[in-house]
Order: structure tokens, then sequence, then C-alpha cells
């Protein structure tokens, strides 16, 4: 495991950790919405879906837009301080199959989620030059 991948991991492990203390839960059947809803003894229509199977009681609306709005960013920061976007372009290169599809720029707007600082030409170049960089290397590995 390189040093991104551990980043990665510690970073998904806070996120999922401080998401679910806004409140939020995931159902994808009325019997999951009713086991996994909080809290329990709200009605039906006190809940807003969020998409993707994600529900969230009105009451903690506030909570989950303080996390989109400070912690996710605060989360984003800390991993862009322990890695790179050299190593953040290449895992997700791979994480997303690009050598296999052979669409590198599929991960733009991922990258320019964490750097929005640094202009979209100059991530597009980083993108495709370690795209081509590691071409052969990766068509070997997906046999393509």
């Amino acid at each position: 495991m390189n040093n991104f991948e551990k980043q990665r991991e510690i970073y998904s492990k806070k996120y999922d950790e401080e998401l679910m203390k806004t409140g939020i839960f995931f159902a994808f059947s009325n019997e999951q919405f009713e086991e996994n809803k909080i809290p329990k003894e709200a009605k039906d229509n006190e809940f807003i879906s969020c998409g993707m199977g994600m529900f969230i009681h009105k009451s903690n609306k506030k909570k989950l837009d303080d996390f989109f709005n400070t912690t996710e960013k605060e989360l984003k920061k800390e991993l862009k301080e322990k890695t790179t976007i050299e190593e953040m372009i290449q895992y997700e290169l791979i994480n997303h199959e690009c050598y296999y599809t052979q669409e590198p720029l599929e991960i733009l707007d991922l990258i320019q989620s964490y750097y929005q600082e640094t202009p979209e030409e100059e991530i597009k170049q980083k993108i495709e030059s370690i795209y081509s960089k590691n071409y052969e290397k990766n068509q070997e590995i997906w046999g393509t």
C-alpha cells in the first residue's frame, strides 16, 4: 500500500465517521428505511431524501450542511497536506479504470474538487502526463 492509499484509507474512515454524526442513514427499501431511520419514532414525512439511498431527519439538515460546508473541506485539506496531486491522480486513474476505458479525463472533476485553486488546464496536463507515462504498464495489467 503506497502513501496515498494509506492516507485515503484514513480519510475515508474519518469522512464516514463524521458523516454518520449528522444523523444520516441509508435505505434501499421500505424495510431498511424503517430499520435504519433516526430517530425511530419520527414519522416518514419528517425525512429528507438526499439521493442515492441517503436520508436525514429534517431536524439534522443543518448538521449535514455544516458537514459539507466545513468538515468535508477540512478533511480534504488534510488529505492534500499528506499526499501529492500526482499520487492522487495515479490512484484515481486506476480506481476509475481509466487505463481500461482510455478516458483519463473522467477523473478531472474529482481532482478539481480537491485542488480548486489549481487551474483546470494545469490539472488536465498533469492527468494526461501521468496517464501517458503509465499507459503501457497499465495496458499490460488490463490486457487491452
